[in-house]
Formats: C-alpha cells, sequence, structure tokens
C-alpha cells in the first residue's frame, strides 16, 4: 500500500467521505471521485480501515458490551430528572439498531414439487340429476 492510500484512509475515517479524503491525501480533484471508489474497492484498503476504526475505539475505551452496558443503565434509570423519556427511547432505538432487532426475520421456504402421472383414458361422463349422487361411494 503506497503512503497517499495510507493517508486516504486515514482520511477516509475521519467523516466516510471518499472524495474529501482523496483530495486531502493528494489525489487530483478532478479525479478524486474516481480514485476514492476505486480505493474502498481494493481489499487491502478496507482491511487498514477496518484496522484503524479498531484502533480508535481502543484508543477511546470503547466496546459494544461498554456501549450496552451504558445504554441498559439510561433505559432502566427511574429517576425521571436525570433521564427523559425521549432519553430511554431514544437509548432503545441505538440498542435495537445495535443488537439487530430491527431487521425483518428472514423465512426460508422450500418446497417439494412431485410429479403426480394420470393416465387419461376415455370415460363416460354422467350428469348427476340429484344431490344424493353427489355423495354416492359407487
Amino acid at each position: 500500500m503506497t503512503d497517499k492510500q495510507k493517508r486516504f484512509c486515514e482520511e477516509y475515517v475521519l467523516d466516510w467521505n471518499a472524495t474529501r479524503a482523496a483530495i486531502a491525501a493528494g489525489y487530483s480533484e478532478k479525479t478524486a471521485y474516481s480514485i476514492g471508489n476505486e480505493n474502498l474497492s481494493k481489499p487491502e484498503i478496507a482491511t487498514y480501515i477496518e484496522n484503524i476504526q479498531k484502533d480508535f475505539s481502543k484508543l477511546a475505551g470503547l466496546s459494544k458490551l461498554g456501549v450496552l452496558e451504558e445504554l441498559k443503565k439510561v433505559i432502566l434509570e427511574t429517576n425521571t430528572e436525570k433521564v427523559s423519556t425521549r432519553d430511554k427511547l431514544k437509548a432503545l432505538e441505538v440498542v435495537n439498531k445495535m443488537l439487530g432487532f430491527n431487521e425483518a426475520e428472514k423465512q426460508t421456504i422450500t418446497s417439494k414439487r412431485e410429479i403426480v402421472n394420470v393416465n387419461l383414458t376415455k370415460t363416460t361422463v354422467k350428469p348427476i340429476t340429484n344431490e344424493s349422487e353427489l355423495f354416492d361411494d359407487d
């Protein structure tokens, strides 16, 4: 990976704007949009960006578990002077997103098709003249 690509990654994680990151990394303004998208499609750049994100979390002392624990405190707080109902609802919304509760359930439906062979032969159709003939078992 080039120094320019590393710089692109470091800029990209600041605001997730590939065009701005490309310009800040030293690419031409004319090609910044294309270069930004091209860089994001490269596996080594994607990996480097993921590593930067992990480092940010470590530096900030944050983990998903830690964030969930803090949100849980907000949700369970009974003192309405400390935490408003609105804040509780927002915390619930964030937890739902983090845990994937808002995603639609996926259902896989499979069916087995049975092949039925029907032998068609000439038969005589007899008209039904009264209702009792509908239920005859002969």
